[in-house]
Formats: structure tokens, C-alpha cells, sequence
């Protein structure tokens, strides 16, 4: 599935930012119907999507904005390691260690503020009667 890996790494683009928002819930609505006891299948997900678009769907834009408003702060981080990287007279085990940091750090924001929103629209989704 293309997009996945923008869950929790930045992307390019604005359409990549809303694709990989929407892989995330679609992953969570997978992983849900493991922890019912059922084998999970991309249709029941997409289908389980569509009966609670009213709540998901806001869900979605929210993370894909989240994720557009980090990406400027992400792209300075990555100036500097980069700078610090091409430094003359810092160790390469700093190096190395800066840019694991940087990576983790911002892989681990992202993935927790996609599951934490996606997870309060889902249960908001919950509360309300569905349609059809």
C-alpha cells in the first residue's frame, strides 16, 4: 500500500500527507477487526470508513494538516542535522547518534498524534447512531 510509510515519515507532498492520513485509519480499522477475532480485510475496513466517514473523515483532514504544519518544522530540523553531519570535527558517533534521534523523534510524534487522533474520532464515531 502505497503511503503507508508516510504514517510515520514525512512526505513531499500535500495529496502524500492526506493518502497516508487516510492509510492510517484504514490500517486502525484493520487492526480493530483483528482484536474482534476476525481476519482483516481492506474492503470491511473501507466499508467500516464509509459508515463512519462523519466522524473519520475530519479525522483524516486533521491529520493530514497536522502533518503539512509539521513538515516546515521537520525540514529545519533536518537542515541542521544535515549541517552538523557535513561539520568538520564532530565525531561520527554524534553524527550518527543526531540523526537516529531525528529520525525516531519525529517518526514517533507523528505516529502518536495519528493514532491519538484517529482513535478520538473513531470513538466519537461510536457514540453516535449510524446510518444504513
Amino acid at each position: 500500500m502505497l503511503g503507508f510509510d508516510g504514517i510515520a515519515f514525512d512526505q513531499t507532498t500535500h495529496h502524500g500527507h492526506l493518502w497516508s492520513a487516510f492509510v492510517a485509519a484504514l490500517v486502525l480499522l484493520m487492526v480493530l477487526q483483528v482484536d474482534e477475532e476476525r481476519k482483516p480485510s481492506l474492503f470491511a475496513a473501507m466499508r467500516e470508513f464509509g459508515r463512519r466517514a462523519g466522524w473519520l473523515v475530519p479525522g483524516v483532514l486533521l491529520v493530514a494538516a497536522i502533518s503539512i504544519l509539521l513538515h516546515p518544522v521537520q525540514s529545519w530540523f533536518r537542515l541542521l542535522i544535515r549541517d552538523a553531519w557535513l561539520a568538520e570535527g564532530v565525531p561520527k558517533a554524534l553524527r550518527s547518534a543526531l540523526f537516529f534521534s531525528f529520525v525516531v523523534i519525529f517518526a514517533t510524534i507523528r505516529l502518536w498524534l495519528t493514532v491519538a487522533i484517529l482513535v478520538l474520532a473513531l470513538r466519537q464515531s461510536y457514540r453516535e447512531p449510524l446510518e444504513g
